[in-house]
């Protein structure tokens, strides 16, 4: 692919590119190609199309299938019930097609795509440093100073022994009171 002037060379034909403004849009003095099909570059078919339709669609050829020759792109279009609306959808898809094949990023779907691709990416970096900014809050609450392990003479004297070697489970004396809160709870909550 080639550009000469104000045309682009592809293989075998010329593709017309006329310079248009941005009409107010967008960056200030910003102007770009505007990609322009060739009529005699166009094969153009009606055929039947498919789908749901009933009775109707099986015998009316409102469906339009285009191909620009030079290139080899195709579309097909039956979206709408009238011949015309299909048409220009087509020659709309067909040019945007055309024009993504041959500049790629340049052109007005490429730009799309990288508008969407960046929108994207941002999302996912502000998501990213939103869970790390909590992750990170999680982490110092998690990195407070742990409790000490207590020995058993404390563990005895929370439990009330006397800390004397006197053998208390701590543990079953704990459970046996919220046992005896469970049942006393469960009582409060029958009356």
């Amino acid at each position: 692919m080639n550009i000469d002037g104000n045309a682009i060379v592809s293989g075998i034909r010329l593709f017309a590119l006329t310079t248009t403004a941005r009409g107010g849009r967008g960056r200030a003095g910003g102007t770009r190609p505007a990609f322009e099909l060739l009529d005699e570059d166009i094969e153009e078919r009606f055929v039947k199309g498919s789908g749901p339709g009933g009775q109707k669609i099986n015998k009316v050829r409102n469906c339009v299938q285009l191909t620009h020759v030079p290139s080899g792109v195709s579309v097909s279009c039956q979206d709408s019930r009238e011949l015309h609306a299909n048409r220009h959808i087509a020659r709309k898809r067909l040019k945007e097609k055309v024009e993504f094949q041959l500049m790629g990023a340049d052109s007005k779907v490429g730009r799309r795509i990288n508008k969407i691709r960046n929108k994207k990416a941002r999302s996912q970096r502000k998501s990213r440093l939103k869970h790390q900014g909590a992750a990170a809050t999680a982490a110092a609450a998690s990195e407070k100073q742990p409790e000490p392990a207590l020995s058993n003479d404390e563990k005895m004297m929370m439990a009330g022994g006397s800390g004397t070697g006197e053998a208390v489970d701590s543990a079953s004396e704990v459970d046996k009171e919220e046992s005896d809160w469970e049942d006393s709870g469960s009582n409060e909550a029958g009356r």
